[in-house]
C-alpha cells in the first residue's frame, strides 16, 4: 500500500505544485538591462498606443512640450491601454503582449512588457511622464518550460519522499508498539 499511495502523492503533486513552481522558477528568466537586445517600450498617445522595439535607450528621445506623447499609463485609462495592446498587431506570428502596471508613486509606474511566442522577452522599466530608466531584462526561450518541469519533478520528488518516511515512521512505531 505505502508504494501506492507514494506514486499517488507524486502524481497529483506534479499537477498540483506546477503554478509554485512557475513562481520559483520566475526569477531565473529576469536579467540586469543590458543595450544588447531589442526591447518593447510603450509610447502611449491620447488617441492610440505604440510599442517600439529599442535597442538602445538614446533613441527613446524625451518628448517636448509639445508631444504628444507620454510614458506614464494614466489610471484611468490603463484599460483602454490594455484593450488597444490586445488589438495591436503581435510582435510575431502566433504571438501575444503581456502588460503589468505598478505605481510606485504619484508620477512613477513600473511596466513590465513582454512579448509571449515560444519564449517571451521584455523589459521592466521605471516610467515617468517624460523619461523611461530601464531595471532589468526578461527572456527565456522555448526551454524555459524544462526548468520549470525540472523544479516541479524536485518538488514533487521531495514531497513524495518526506510521505513515504513518514509511512514508514508510523509503521514501525505501530509495529514497536
Amino acid at each position: 500500500m505505502t508504494k501506492w499511495v507514494v506514486v499517488a502523492v507524486l502524481l497529483l503533486s506534479l499537477i498540483a505544485l506546477f503554478p509554485l513552481s512557475v513562481r520559483l522558477a520566475d526569477p531565473l528568466f529576469t536579467h540586469p538591462y543590458e543595450a544588447r537586445f531589442a526591447v518593447p517600450v510603450l509610447f502611449v498617445f491620447p488617441e492610440h498606443i505604440e510599442v517600439r522595439w529599442i535597442k538602445n535607450l538614446a533613441e527613446v528621445v524625451p518628448p517636448a512640450n509639445v508631444a504628444a506623447y507620454t510614458f506614464l499609463i494614466p489610471r484611468d485609462r490603463q484599460d483602454w491601454v490594455e484593450q488597444q495592446l490586445r488589438n495591436s498587431p503581435p510582435p510575431g506570428h502566433g504571438s501575444a503582449w503581456r502588460l503589468q502596471v505598478h505605481q510606485l508613486g504619484y508620477d512613477t509606474q513600473r511596466i513590465e512588457l513582454e512579448a509571449y511566442s515560444d519564449g517571451f522577452a521584455g523589459l521592466i522599466y521605471d516610467a515617468r511622464k517624460t523619461s523611461i530608466a530601464p531595471v532589468a531584462y526578461r527572456g527565456a526561450g522555448p526551454g524555459a518550460v524544462f526548468v520549470c518541469l525540472l523544479i516541479d519533478v524536485g518538488l514533487s520528488s521531495a514531497l513524495s519522499m518526506l510521505v513515504w518516511i513518514t509511512m514508514l515512521f508510523v509503521r514501525r512505531r505501530r509495529i514497536g508498539a
